[in-house]
C-alpha cells in the first residue's frame, strides 16, 4: 500500500488461485506472473522458515524454486531490478533449528550469482528482527505482545539476554521505497543491512512491551533452553542504507507505542 500511495503500480504474486484488484494494488496468482505486462522491479519477500512443517520441500519450493522462477521471469522482461530479500539468520553457521531455512536462502543467493544477468540489478536486503501490527503470534515479538495484551500468566523464556535490532515494520518499508528510488545507484550484487544499528536485549523488548501496555502478564525468564547456535548478537550495518539517505523513524519505545495501540483497536 505504502508503494502505491508513493505512485509506484503495484502488482502482488500470491498463493491465492483467484486474481483481484484490491485499492490501488493488483493480486495474481504466482502461476500467471509470466502473462503480466513489463515490470520495472520484482521484489522477493515470500519465504517458509519451515517452524511447523517436516517435510523440507515447501521450504525448498518458497525459498529456491518460486525466487527463481520470478528472477527468470525477471529477466525475460528485462526487468531494471530484482531486490531479494533475506534476513540476519544468514550470519549463523553450524546447526540451528532453522537450519533448513538457512540453507534454502543461502542456496538462492548462490543461484542469484549464477543467474545474474549485465541487464539487471539483483539486490539482496538483510532484515534485522522486524516487528509491528500483525505479527504472527508464532514469533516472538508477536508472542510477546499477544501475552502482554492478554495478560497471561508464567510465560516460559530462556534468559533473553540476547541481543537483537529490533526495527518497525514502517521503517523497512520506508527502506525499500528509498532503495527502489536508489536503483541507479547500486551496483549488481549490492548488499543492505536493514536495521536501526542498536540493538537491545529480548528482555528489554518483554519488559518494554509489558510497561507500556500496562500489563499484568508474568515472564518467566530462564525457564527455556537457547536455540543451538543462537546468535548472542545481531545488529545491522548502516552503512550504505545511511549514505541512500535513509534513517529510522521509530525507536523501539515508539514501535512498540504504535504496535500495542493499532493491536489494542483491532481487539476492540
Amino acid at each position: 500500500m505504502h508503494l502505491a500511495e508513493a505512485g509506484h503500480i503495484v502488482t502482488v504474486g500470491t498463493r491465492n488461485p483467484k486474481s483481484k484488484r484490491s485499492g490501488r494494488i493488483d493480486y495474481i496468482n504466482y502461476d500467471d506472473i509470466n502473462e503480466l505486462p513489463n515490470q520495472d522491479v520484482v521484489i522477493h519477500l515470500a519465504t517458509e522458515y519451515g517452524r511447523k512443517i517436516e517435510e523440507s520441500a515447501p521450504i525448498i519450493d518458497a525459498n529456491i524454486l518460486l525466487p527463481v522462477r520470478l528472477l527468470d521471469f525477471s529477466i525475460k522482461k528485462h526487468v531494471r531490478a530484482f531486490i531479494n530479500t533475506d534476513s540476519y539468520y544468514s550470519k549463523i553457521n553450524g546447526n540451528h533449528h532453522l537450519k533448513r531455512y538457512i540453507i534454502s536462502k543461502r542456496m538462492f543467493r548462490e543461484w542469484c550469482g549464477f543467474l545474474s544477468a549485465a541487464s539487471i540489478k539483483i539486490i539482496h536486503l538483510y532484515l534485522e528482527h522486524v516487528y509491528g501490527p500483525g505479527d504472527s503470534k508464532d514469533k516472538f515479538c508477536g508472542m510477546v505482545i499477544d501475552r502482554c495484551l492478554n495478560d497471561s500468566q508464567c510465560v516460559k523464556l530462556t534468559s533473553c539476554d540476547q541481543r537483537r535490532d529490533f526495527i518497525y515494520v514502517d521503517d523497512v518499508v520506508s527502506a525499500y521505497k528509498l532503495v527502489i528510488d536508489s536503483i541507479p545507484m547500486l551496483k549488481n550484487g549490492d548488499e543492505i543491512q536493514i536495521g536501526t544499528g542498536e540493538a537491545h536485549t529480548l528482555r528489554d523488548f518483554v519488559e518494554l512491551g509489558r510497561a507500556i501496555s500496562e500489563s499484568k502478564a508474568s515472564f518467566l525468564f530462564g525457564q527455556i533452553e537457547k536455540s543451538l547456535n543462537e546468535l548472542d548478537i545481531s545488529c545491522a550495518n548502516t552503512n550504505k542504507i545511511s549514505r541512500l539517505g535513509w534513517r529510522p523513524a521509530y525507536n523501539l519505545q515508539e514501535g512498540l507505542k504504535s504496535t500495542i495501540s493499532i493491536a489494542r483497536a483491532s481487539n476492540d
